[in-house]
C-alpha cells in the first residue's frame, strides 16, 4: 500500500484541510528557517519528493528555478515554510487528490511561489510569535491550492483570511494614523485661531 493510500484510509480523498495542525508547523517551521539560509537545490528536491508521494509529476529543476528566480532571502524562507505543510498528512493527502489534475508547474507557481513572494510582509519572526500571521500565510497557501477548510464554507474562508490579511490591517492603520493627525492639526489651527481672535486688541497709545 502506498503512503497516499493508507494516508487516505477507508474515507476516502478528501479537498479539505485540518487547519490548526497546518498553523502549529507553520510557527515551528518559521522559527526554524528564520536564521538560517535556504538552500534552492535542496529545497527543490524535497518539495519534488512530496509531489510523487502525492502521485503528481513535479517540475522539472529549470522550471523550477525560473518560477522562483524572483524571490529573495525572506521570500525563499517562506516556500521552506511552505513547503513543510505537505509534511503534515492533511497537506499531502490533499495535494494527492488535487495535484494530478492541475499539474504540478500550476500549484507550484499559484500556492507555493505566488504565495512565498506575496506575503511578503510576513517575516520568520512575525509567523513564529504569531498564530495569527501563520494561520494567514497557511490559508492564503490552501486557498491558491484549491483546498477547503475543515468545517467552513468557501465564503466564510474567503472572509477569514481578508480579514486576516497583515498588508490590509497596516494599510488601515497607516490611514487611520493620517487621519488622526490631519485631525489634530485640525484642531490645533482652529485652536491658535481662537486664542488670537479672543486676545484683546492693543492700540496705538
Amino acid at each position: 500500500m502506498s503512503v497516499i493510500d493508507r494516508l487516505l484510509g477507508r474515507a476516502g480523498p478528501r479537498a479539505s484541510l485540518a487547519l490548526p495542525p497546518l498553523v502549529s508547523l507553520a510557527a515551528r517551521q518559521a522559527a526554524w528557517w528564520e536564521h538560517r539560509q535556504v538552500e534552492p537545490a535542496l529545497l527543490r528536491a524535497r518539495l519534488a519528493d512530496r509531489f510523487r508521494d502525492a502521485k503528481t509529476e513535479p517540475v522539472a529543476p529549470q522550471t523550477f528555478d525560473a518560477l522562483t528566480g524572483s524571490l529573495d532571502t525572506d521570500g525563499w524562507r517562506r516556500l521552506a515554510v511552505l513547503a513543510s505543510l505537505l509534511e503534515e498528512p492533511g497537506g499531502l493527502q490533499v495535494l494527492a487528490v488535487l495535484g494530478p489534475a492541475r499539474g504540478a508547474e500550476a500549484h507550484v507557481t499559484d500556492a507555493w511561489v505566488s504565495v512565498a513572494r506575496d506575503k511578503s510582509l510576513l517575516t520568520m519572526k512575525l509567523l513564529r510569535s504569531s498564530a495569527l500571521r501563520a494561520e494567514e500565510l497557511c490559508r492564503a497557501w490552501a486557498r491558491k491550492l484549491g483546498a477547503a477548510i475543515d468545517g467552513e464554507s468557501p465564503e466564510a474562508s474567503r472572509l477569514a483570511l481578508e480579514r486576516l490579511d497583515y498588508a490590509r490591517l497596516l494599510a488601515e492603520a497607516e490611514t487611520a494614523r493620517k487621519l488622526a493627525e490631519a485631525r489634530l492639526e485640525y484642531l490645533q489651527k482652529a485652536q491658535t485661531e481662537e486664542d488670537k481672535r479672543r486676545s484683546p486688541r492693543r492700540g496705538k497709545w
